[in-house]
């Protein structure tokens, strides 16, 4: 429908100005204004999701990479010693991000942009667990880079779509 198509246009369109604006704002310095973009851009790709199941994929992507925006966010305030609490929002928001990449690869498992887009929220993930010191255990450092490492691999040596 004609709803639907233009739900996910505009859901395209918010990916899109979060990886370039969002960007451009980090590289300026500009962390306040691209905090607001972020939270703006998650608010509306939620509500495109509301307006039509069929662009849900599409308004989910949108969600994985404000989540691993907003993490980054955290996690430029400062070390994990320093502002322990900012750290733990950033490991929040990437275990978000995967928890939802992994929904997409399950829903498109021949997709090599779901798998891919997996493998580098895992690696996000593992790098944030592994300066808080969780290593061990199948939601520790070493498994998920473990698991994002065998996502790309896999990518690579069997590319499916």
């Amino acid at each position: 429908t004609r709803r639907m198509v233009a739900a996910v246009v505009a859901a395209e369109q918010v990916r899109f100005l979060l990886r370039t604006l969002g960007a451009e704002l980090r590289a300026l310095g500009l962390d306040n204004a691209r905090g607001k973009l972020v939270r703006q851009a998650l608010a509306y790709t939620e509500k495109m999701e509301r307006l039509t199941a069929e662009g849900k994929g599409t308004a989910d992507r949108g969600r994985v990479s404000a989540y691993v925006q907003i993490g980054e966010m955290y996690q430029d305030l400062g070390s994990a010693e320093q502002n322990p609490d900012y750290f733990r929002r950033t490991d929040e928001n990437y275990a978000r991000a995967v928890a939802l990449a992994e929904e997409l690869a399950r829903a498109d498992p021949d997709s090599d942009l779901a798998r891919g887009n997996l493998a580098l929220t895992l690696d996000r993930l593992s790098r944030v667990r592994a300066l808080l010191g969780r290593f061990d255990g199948p939601d520790g450092a070493a498994a998920l880079l473990d698991r994002s490492l065998a996502l790309r691999k896999e990518i690579v040596d069997s590319p499916r779509a």
